[in-house]
């Protein structure tokens, strides 16, 4: 609990504190495009954690076998302990997403959108509950990746370092070998970069502009 609330409202409570200037123009919607990456990157992480702890906790524990015993099946077992934890999750992760909308409404300023980059307005509603659904898409499939790798090799750390591997380095090296083949389109988290919320980039800004 610690560790997932740390990840995301701690870090959310600094960037609130070090608030950009919307008439310097780092503050509005420009803050929060910069800074959404980073509660959204340690939101996934948090869930990741938390995946790995519950999807081994009962056999850590050492009572998994005592409950099997019982005559409930492996899956309610297993399926028994997700509400908490995506609970846990997802309020966290909103804890921090909250914590970094209003750092972008303290921080607004007047400065427009340009071709290349945001304006200092605040963000749009329409933006902000896309973002937040996004965010929450993101950490669900971090916890239940994790809680399902962890069910299966029986070690919170073992499954932790799998999922980090391959979030940090094999994705990009695969990346780097077939950007725009059939495996860019299979792996995970670049799946979930290209079904990121219009609003959140500046090619959308771009776009929208010219239009």
């Amino acid at each position: 609990v610690l560790a997932a609330l740390g990840l995301t409202v701690v870090p959310a409570l600094i960037m609130l504190v070090v608030t950009g200037d919307g008439d310097a123009g780092t503050g509005g919607m420009r803050a929060f495009a910069d800074l959404f990456g980073v509660i959204t990157m340690l939101s996934l992480v948090s869930g990741i954690l938390v995946g790995a702890t519950i999807g081994t906790a009962d056999v850590t524990s050492g009572v998994f076998r005592d409950l099997v015993v019982t005559g409930r099946s492996r899956l309610d077992l297993y399926a028994a302990r997700v509400p908490a934890g995506l609970l846990l999750v997802l309020v966290a992760a909103a804890a921090g997403f909250a914590i970094l909308v209003a750092m972008a409404f303290v921080s607004a300023g007047s400065l427009p959108a340009t071709f290349d980059r945001f304006g200092t307005v605040a963000p749009e509603t329409s933006v902000l509950v896309k973002a937040g659904l996004w965010l929450a898409l993101t950490t669900s499939v971090g916890f239940a990746l994790a809680f399902g790798v962890a069910s299966v090799v029986g070690s919170p750390g073992g499954s932790i370092a799998i999922l980090v591997a391959l979030w940090l380095v094999v994705t990009p090296l695969l990346q780097s070998f077939d950007e725009d083949g059939w495996l860019f389109d299979v792996l995970l988290f670049s799946g979930l970069d290209r079904v990121m919320p219009a609003g959140l980039s500046t090619g959308e800004v771009e776009e929208r502009i010219s239009l």
